[in-house]
Protein backbone atom coordinates (compact mmCIF):
# COMPACT_ATOMS: atom_id res chain seq x y z
CA UNK A 1 0.00 0.00 0.00
CA UNK A 2 0.87 3.79 -0.90
CA UNK A 3 2.00 5.79 1.88
CA UNK A 4 -0.56 8.60 2.35
CA UNK A 5 -0.29 12.16 3.32
CA UNK A 6 -1.65 11.49 6.90
CA UNK A 7 0.86 8.91 7.40
CA UNK A 8 3.37 10.94 6.10
CA UNK A 9 3.00 13.46 8.78
CA UNK A 10 2.80 11.15 11.58
CA UNK A 11 6.24 9.81 10.73
CA UNK A 12 7.77 13.23 10.48
CA UNK A 13 6.17 14.22 13.55
CA UNK A 14 4.47 17.25 11.81
CA UNK A 15 0.78 18.25 12.12
CA UNK A 16 -1.90 17.28 9.94
CA UNK A 17 -4.63 18.99 8.87
CA UNK A 18 -8.18 17.95 7.79
CA UNK A 19 -11.60 18.80 7.59
CA UNK A 20 -14.91 17.40 8.65
CA UNK A 21 -18.06 15.56 6.57
CA UNK A 22 -21.40 15.46 8.05
CA UNK A 23 -23.35 14.83 5.41
CA UNK A 24 -23.73 11.69 3.55
CA UNK A 25 -23.29 10.20 -0.38
CA UNK A 26 -20.84 9.03 -2.55
CA UNK A 27 -20.42 12.28 -5.14
CA UNK A 28 -20.05 14.92 -2.20
CA UNK A 29 -17.56 12.52 -0.80
CA UNK A 30 -15.57 12.44 -3.55
CA UNK A 31 -15.43 15.96 -4.73
CA UNK A 32 -14.48 16.98 -1.06
CA UNK A 33 -11.61 14.82 -1.39
CA UNK A 34 -11.00 16.26 -5.22
CA UNK A 35 -11.55 19.18 -3.63
CA UNK A 36 -8.20 18.92 -1.01
CA UNK A 37 -5.39 17.83 -3.08
CA UNK A 38 -2.63 20.74 -3.22
CA UNK A 39 -4.79 22.85 -0.99
CA UNK A 40 -1.82 25.16 0.44
CA UNK A 41 -1.81 23.57 3.89
CA UNK A 42 -2.40 20.05 2.85
CA UNK A 43 -5.41 18.57 3.81
CA UNK A 44 -4.40 15.07 4.76
CA UNK A 45 -7.79 13.52 6.50
CA UNK A 46 -11.14 13.96 5.91
CA UNK A 47 -13.31 13.08 9.31
CA UNK A 48 -16.60 11.46 8.93
CA UNK A 49 -18.82 12.29 11.88
CA UNK A 50 -20.86 9.23 12.69
CA UNK A 51 -21.91 10.92 15.89
CA UNK A 52 -23.63 14.35 15.76
CA UNK A 53 -24.70 14.29 11.47
CA UNK A 54 -27.12 12.46 9.19
CA UNK A 55 -23.96 10.06 8.45
CA UNK A 56 -24.63 6.60 9.70
CA UNK A 57 -22.39 3.82 10.42
CA UNK A 58 -23.65 1.79 7.79
CA UNK A 59 -22.59 -0.15 3.79
CA UNK A 60 -25.03 2.99 2.76
CA UNK A 61 -23.79 5.60 4.67
CA UNK A 62 -19.90 5.51 6.11
CA UNK A 63 -18.89 2.47 3.89
CA UNK A 64 -19.63 4.03 0.54
CA UNK A 65 -18.26 7.64 1.89
CA UNK A 66 -15.27 5.66 2.57
CA UNK A 67 -14.78 4.37 -0.66
CA UNK A 68 -15.41 7.94 -2.21
CA UNK A 69 -12.47 9.53 -0.78
CA UNK A 70 -10.38 6.66 -0.89
CA UNK A 71 -10.87 6.41 -4.74
CA UNK A 72 -9.16 9.71 -5.39
CA UNK A 73 -5.46 9.34 -6.08
CA UNK A 74 -3.68 10.97 -3.86
CA UNK A 75 -6.57 12.42 -1.78
CA UNK A 76 -6.80 12.90 2.14
CA UNK A 77 -7.32 9.51 4.60
CA UNK A 78 -10.85 9.02 5.74
CA UNK A 79 -11.17 9.15 9.53
CA UNK A 80 -14.58 8.15 11.32
CA UNK A 81 -16.05 9.82 14.43
CA UNK A 82 -17.95 6.70 15.99
CA UNK A 83 -21.57 7.23 17.72
CA UNK A 84 -20.08 5.84 21.04
CA UNK A 85 -23.78 4.47 22.17
CA UNK A 86 -22.51 2.20 24.24
CA UNK A 87 -20.45 2.61 27.32
CA UNK A 88 -16.90 0.52 28.46
CA UNK A 89 -15.07 -2.13 26.57
CA UNK A 90 -16.83 -5.20 26.05
CA UNK A 91 -17.14 -7.60 23.66
CA UNK A 92 -18.88 -8.58 20.61
CA UNK A 93 -22.26 -6.29 20.43
CA UNK A 94 -21.10 -4.75 23.76
CA UNK A 95 -20.02 -1.13 24.18
CA UNK A 96 -18.88 0.16 21.73
CA UNK A 97 -16.02 -2.44 20.22
CA UNK A 98 -18.57 -3.39 17.18
CA UNK A 99 -18.39 -0.09 16.01
CA UNK A 100 -14.69 0.39 15.78
CA UNK A 101 -14.47 -2.83 14.35
CA UNK A 102 -16.97 -1.85 11.98
CA UNK A 103 -15.31 1.31 10.73
CA UNK A 104 -12.18 0.45 10.54
CA UNK A 105 -13.49 -3.14 8.13
CA UNK A 106 -15.20 -0.23 6.29
CA UNK A 107 -12.19 1.25 5.25
CA UNK A 108 -11.04 3.92 7.46
CA UNK A 109 -7.42 4.67 8.64
CA UNK A 110 -8.36 5.90 11.76
CA UNK A 111 -11.14 6.10 14.72
CA UNK A 112 -11.86 8.58 16.93
CA UNK A 113 -13.89 7.49 19.92
CA UNK A 114 -15.67 10.25 21.68
CA UNK A 115 -16.45 10.33 25.29
CA UNK A 116 -13.26 8.24 25.79
CA UNK A 117 -13.35 7.02 29.37
CA UNK A 118 -12.32 3.30 27.95
CA UNK A 119 -8.45 3.90 28.78
CA UNK A 120 -8.25 1.94 31.50
CA UNK A 121 -9.85 -0.73 30.30
CA UNK A 122 -7.90 -0.55 27.37
CA UNK A 123 -4.75 -0.76 29.82
CA UNK A 124 -5.71 -4.11 30.55
CA UNK A 125 -5.54 -5.83 27.64
CA UNK A 126 -2.38 -4.20 27.14
CA UNK A 127 -1.28 -5.73 30.18
CA UNK A 128 0.72 -8.87 28.27
CA UNK A 129 2.60 -6.16 26.16
CA UNK A 130 6.49 -5.28 27.08
CA UNK A 131 5.98 -1.84 28.78
CA UNK A 132 7.17 0.82 25.99
CA UNK A 133 4.39 -0.77 23.52
CA UNK A 134 1.74 -0.37 26.27
CA UNK A 135 2.48 3.60 27.08
CA UNK A 136 2.33 4.03 23.36
CA UNK A 137 -0.76 2.37 23.07
CA UNK A 138 -2.76 4.14 25.68
CA UNK A 139 -0.91 7.46 24.74
CA UNK A 140 -2.97 7.27 21.29
CA UNK A 141 -5.84 6.10 23.00
CA UNK A 142 -6.27 9.20 25.16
Amino acid sequence: MAAHALLNAFRANKPAFGTWLTTGGFVHARSLARALIGTPQQQSWIMLDCEHSLLPLNPAGATEVIAAIHGVRGGPSALVRIPATGHGVGNGSEGVNWQIKYALDAGARGVLVPMNDMHYGYSRQLSGLPEDSQSDCIRQSI
